[in-house]
């Protein structure tokens, strides 16, 4: 099949739902297919290139930064975009697409279908589904015709975590499939030889994503303060990624008196993240929400335990005492005990990690995933007789 996916974001723009755009396109690739991305990049990176075997059409926006979109910018995708795909469709004739967020993506996948009669899907990722992230009620509230436009018309609409499938079943009257994100376990693994690991020198917590409120990374900041200062001593957190919030996280830290035991890395290259994983001892996952968090399944094929906040994403990849500890946001304290056992129990860490290995290669895999999504679009046949 010749394949078109959209997303605003695609790597080195964006988090999670670029980083599975990318991935999910690769396992489409594998598996013998064509694959189109229409996206956007960051401001003077447009036109069109192949990376991995995709063709990456990249449309003007002025993006100005990596982590976050502004309003405007997502509203010039949403228009650009809504010419570019039928144009693209002329040059590569498109059997069916998948976009990602039903706003900005869809209308897209919507007009090409309408033109043309390309069947779609709609990958919701979280912020796309009204009652998932707080704070976005009037939003969801003036895009809602366009949103159930969009959803009505598709082919199917997936979710990566049945719980946001629910939350999106409660606010549009539609139904919603689950289709787990994966990871790809070639690429996220864990050292060769556990021994690589340091058994005496400081234990690595890693964080990695956006430095922003929802994040809560000022809860790991907290509960590092609080530990006896000959534990404090033993841990260090290194922070990949960059956001609004970092400037008021360095002033805490420093209040605190651990900012000696925080390295702020910024964003890093996509090629870096496998040995920044293989290098921690833990990652450390404090959100206030999540869908399914890429990060997670990448910290777990990479063999570390996962210490994270219980929200129904987390909750969904991570199983409690076998591959990690779940602890409740209120409850932050739960945390801390979590550190404070793997200061004084590095084996027991190393078993939560391996445990975490094995589920993410038994239970998430973009093959898989990919699989899936071809088989709601139906073979090569039934999707032509529909265009």
């Amino acid at each position: 099949m010749n394949l078109l996916l959209v997303n605003y974001e695609y790597p080195p723009v964006g988090g999670g739902a670029a980083n599975a755009t990318q991935f999910l396109g690769r396992a489409l690739i594998r598996l013998g297919h064509r694959v189109h991305v229409l996206t956007s990049g960051l401001q003077g990176a447009d036109g069109t290139s192949e990376e991995g075997g995709m063709q990456i059409h990249r449309l003007p926006v002025g993006r100005r930064q990596p982590d976050r979109a502004r309003q405007w910018e997502m509203i010039k995708f949403l228009l650009q975009s809504r010419s570019a795909a039928p144009r693209l469709h002329r040059d590569h004739r498109f059997e069916a697409s998948i976009a990602f967020f039903t706003i900005p993506s869809g209308p897209a996948s919507l007009r090409l279908f309408r033109l043309a009669g390309v069947p779609y899907i709609v990958s919701l990722r979280g912020g796309d589904v009204p009652g998932h992230v707080p704070g976005l009620q009037l939003k969801h509230l003036l895009t809602r015709p366009l949103r159930r436009a969009v959803l009505h018309r598709a082919a199917a609409i997936v979710a990566n975590s049945e719980s946001l499938a629910a939350t999106s079943r409660t606010a549009d009257p539609f139904p919603v499939q689950v289709i787990v994100s994966g990871v790809d376990g070639e690429v996220f693994h864990p050292v060769c030889d556990q021994k690589e690991r340091s058994t005496t020198g400081r234990l690595r917590l890693l964080f990695v994503g956006r430095v922003h409120p929802e994040k809560n990374l000022g809860s790991v900041v907290r509960q590092l303060a609080v530990l006896p200062p000959q534990v404090r001593d033993k841990f260090e957190l290194h922070v990949v990624g960059d956001g609004a919030q970092r400037a008021e996280l360095v002033t805490l830290a420093h209040e605190f008196g651990v900012d000696g035991h925080i390295h702020w890395l910024g964003w890093q290259k996509k090629s870096a993240l496998p040995g920044l994983y293989r290098g921690a001892d833990a990652l450390v996952n404090p959100s206030h929400y999540e869908g399914m968090p890429n990060v997670v399944l990448e910290a777990m094929a990479s063999g570390l335990p996962v210490f994270a906040s219980d929200v129904p994403g987390n909750r969904a990849a991570v199983v409690p005492d076998e591959t990690g500890v779940l602890f409740p946001l209120d409850q932050p304290q739960v945390l801390g005990g979590a550190l404070l056992r793997l200061a004084t129990d590095r084996a027991w860490g190393r078993s939560l990690g391996q445990a975490g290995r094995r589920r993410a290669e038994a239970e998430f895999s973009w093959t898989r995933a990919a699989q899936s999504y071809l088989e709601l679009l139906g073979s090569r046949q039934a999707v032509s007789s529909l265009s």
